[in-house]
């Protein structure tokens, strides 16, 4: 969704946003706003991306600062129940600005010592103060632990507490990925005065925006669950403390009928994980989760950084769309980063980053450079400002390099639509003669995941499911329509949101229907940029399932996520469409019983209709820029 879609529900205009961007901001080297951001001062690079020392990752630099540890502070909530904050003081510093952190994963793993990314030795040591705090009902703080909830009142309560203690200035910014990135997100709908600026990262599962974006937790998708997310993210971290990883075999618990019944039968209880897969995304169930929705906006001075290679893309930029709609803050006081990578995965880029098994090149960015001077400006007033930080940086696959726009999709970009035809091709002109291709879905035997952006699901034979697989490895089965593009002539780029159009039928009464996003090389290889599904009862994510009639036909629209993607010349785009991605997403049974409760299923026959009135696509932005 564009900015232009978020503010047409607001009732503005772009017009209006234009006007808006002109009137609060001045020239480089002015005053006051000056050292945000001017259309005519945009940078042209990126000034995160240099020549690194070495291969290796990018190193950290630390400040000139050593600090004192008071762990375990016991803050109250407006409810009596006191969450567990490990405070990180400078020393020598009287009073300062404060970084916050929240955390279910236990604010241990942020002491320096046992923190890899080394977060809280950065910035203390360049003169902040750092919270890091345990949420409810985990290492030690009160109350109860559901996911998400009451994360916006909580993150509330603990800077009001902070703006009485006599080290505070008055000044607060956030900081963390995944969770720790969309507490952020559901507490900036209703934002503290201190707090002046956040750095989300990762934070797509802050959203149910609604139709086509009802996503709550990341764990609902199109209407299908993503089943190996919620059972390793449930298992390692849904009870009231995190279990140690490996000592359960996680696929086969997967596989589990009903899948209901996965952690109940490995004697894991007390977790959310029976409710988080039964209650479908359309669900009264969801409405006490704070979660974004279409129409709101957020309050805070945002920096977003989201991996390419991870669940949420798209998420993120809506969330970035929602930043910049709202009244009170000025829309370029907002950024927006997408990385190439995996789940908050960004600072493992070298010089020759590989994911899955796909080279991208020198990914490497300076993030905490980037942290730096984001919280230098919002929280101490850095005259250098955030004018030379870009709008948006996004790494662009295929020509790996880092590129930077003003807006996204960047304007350069025109929406485009490749026609799925009856040969298995991909035309820029749609058929006229209608036909229909079918292929038969069986959910005993589903369509394995090969690679794909699913988190922290331990690898199996040495391998992990996230990343970019050669899709070669599923060449032989026959319940996959493969359509291509013949060899291009020259280079293809495809930048924004991403979404397949199908006209369908089938014979069962439901079932899913997957697209998957390819980029075909030359000699064959063939590496999944971008993927989703749609469950056929949920299309029209209402309250109700509403389940299919033999012989009619059914229009889909199944969301892709958004890519930035350099299709070489001589290479193909090509699209796959099948039934099942298991087990990123839990297997349709094609019956009426939940996918969630059913222990067993009958084979569909599945049909996608081409041509004619069923104008089956794939539709992208494709970027008529350099």
């Amino acid at each position: 969704m564009a900015l232009r879609h978020w503010l047409s529900l607001k009732g503005f205009s772009a017009a209006a946003l234009v006007l808006g961007i002109v009137s609060c901001t001045l020239s480089e080297g002015e005053t006051g706003e000056s050292a945000v951001y001017t259309g005519s001062a945009k940078p042209a690079t990126s000034p995160y991306v240099r020549e690194f020392e070495g291969d290796g990752t990018v190193e950290r630099v630390f400040g000139p600062y050593e600090w004192t540890m008071r762990s375990g502070e016991e803050v109250p909530m407006r409810d009596g129940t006191i969450l567990k904050t490990d405070l990180f003081i400078p020393d020598g510093i009287q009073s300062g600005a404060l970084i916050l952190i929240r955390t279910p994963y236990g604010s241990v793993n942020f002491w320096p010592e046992n923190s890899g990314a080394k977060t809280v030795q950065t910035f203390v040591s360049h003169g902040y103060i750092v919270a890091v705090q345990n949420t409810r009902g985990k290492y030690g703080s009160g109350g109860e632990f559901t996911p998400s909830v009451k994360d916006d009142i909580d993150t509330y309560d603990t800077m009001e507490w902070a703006s009485e203690q006599d080290w505070f200035n008055g000044r607060i910014g956030t900081f963390g990925c995944s969770y720790l990135g969309e507490s952020q997100v559901v507490a900036a709908r209703n934002p503290h005065p201190a707090w002046k600026a956040a750095i989300p990262r990762a934070s797509g599962g802050a959203n149910n925006a609604g139709p086509g974006r009802d996503t709550p937790f990341a764990l609902w998708t199109g209407g299908a669950y993503e089943l190996a997310n919620g059972v390793a993210w449930f298992v390692d971290f849904g009870g009231t403390e995190n279990r140690p990883k490996g000592e359960l075999d996680y696929h086969e618990m997967m596989r589990t009928r009903p899948p209901v019944d996965a952690l109940k039968n490995a004697g894991l209880l007390g977790t959310d994980y029976e409710d988080f897969i039964t209650e479908p995304p359309s669900s009264p169930y969801w409405d006490k989760f704070p979660y974004l929705r279409v129409g709101e906006t957020l309050k805070v001075p945002s920096l977003f950084v989201e991996g390419l290679n991870d669940y949420g893309p798209q998420d993120v930029v809506m969330q970035f769309e929602a930043a910049r709609a709202a009244d009170s803050v000025p829309p370029n006081y907002h950024r927006l980063v997408l990385s190439p990578m995996r789940h908050c995965a960004e600072y493992d880029a070298t010089a020759n980053t590989v994911i899955g098994t796909r080279d991208i090149g020198d990914a490497r960015f300076d993030y905490f450079q980037m942290y730096l001077d984001w919280f230098d400006y919002f929280l101490r007033d850095d005259p250098k400002g955030i004018g030379h930080i870009p709008i948006v940086q996004i790494y662009s696959l295929g020509a790996n390099k880092w590129e930077v726009f003003d807006d996204w999709p960047p304007a350069s970009a025109e929406k485009t639509s490749f026609y799925l035809t009856s040969d298995y091709g991909l035309s820029h002109e749609a058929p006229e003669v209608q036909t229909g291709l079918s292929y038969v879905y069986d959910p005993d035997d589903p369509v394995p995941t090969h690679g794909s952006p699913v988190c922290c699901v331990p690898a199996r034979n040495g391998q992990s499911a996230e990343g970019y697989y050669d899709q070669a490895e599923l060449d032989d089965r026959t319940d996959i329509l493969r359509f291509q593009t013949e060899r291009l002539d020259e280079k293809s780029k495809i930048s924004g949101p991403v979404e397949v159009v199908l006209f369908v039928s089938s014979d069962a009464v439901d079932t899913d229907f997957t697209a998957k996003l390819i980029d075909v090389y030359p000699d064959g290889t063939a590496f999944t940029v971008t993927e989703g599904i749609q469950r056929v009862r949920w299309r029209n994510h209402g309250n109700a399932p509403e389940f299919m009639k033999a012989g009619e036909v059914y229009d889909l629209r199944i969301d892709l996520e958004a890519t930035n993607s350099v299709f070489k010349a001589g290479h193909r785009i090509r699209v796959d469409i099948s039934s099942s991605n298991f087990p990123r997403f839990d297997v349709n049974m094609n019956v009426e019983t939940p996918p969630a409760l059913a222990t067993t299923g009958v084979k569909a026959t599945n049909t996608v209709h081409i041509g004619g009135k069923y104008a089956s696509r794939l539709e992208v932005y494709l970027d008529r820029g350099d």
